[in-house]
């Protein structure tokens, strides 16, 4: 009867030891990668604000005397940076599209952060327009590295944690 009582007890001290192991560890967990998810969604939100100034900028010149070699030039390089999706460029005065290019799809279930129009101004004339599209594809490989991080030391510290008992 003491052997019966004895593995009960420690059958119920291993499970209540990794219930107060597991759910700190779960909870801390969760909120790593909920903040750190935040925390990219709130850096590519400035990244696509600093793009479409940048590429409003350099465009308004281009755009004023209709260089649609430089317009492309310029759009290309900005589409050269991988977190940049789509850009579309609308001249005002002729009221068409003057340049729209995108960058093929390198990863599924990423976040894309949608940028709207920017006002091209030249010579304090708006000349037209330009979207982008910017999308988490370089920031998606962080996200999985700190899950994976975060679930290896709660591994661990299970492990351990069944050491001492």
């Amino acid at each position: 009867m003491s052997f019966k009582l004895n593995n009960r007890l420690t059958l119920t001290l291993m499970l209540s030891v990794l219930l107060a192991i597991t759910v700190p560890v779960s909870a801390t967990w969760y909120f790593a990668v909920s903040s750190h998810g935040k925390e990219i969604k709130n850096s590519m939100e400035i990244n696509k604000t600093e793009m479409l100034n940048m590429l409003s900028a350099s465009l308004a010149s281009p755009l004023w005397d209709l260089r649609s070699d430089k317009i492309r030039s310029i759009c290309e390089q900005f589409l050269s940076n991988s977190i940049i999706k789509k850009i579309k460029v609308n001249d005002s005065i002729l009221s068409n599209v003057v340049y729209k290019g995108s960058n093929p799809p390198k990863s599924t279930g990423s976040i894309v952060i949608e940028g709207g129009e920017k006002s091209i101004v030249a010579n304090g004339k708006r000349v037209g327009t330009v979207y982008i599209q910017v999308s988490s594809v370089s920031y998606d490989k962080s996200i999985y590295d700190s899950k994976r991080i975060l679930l290896y030391l709660f591994v661990l510290e299970l492990i351990i944690s069944f050491f001492f008992l």
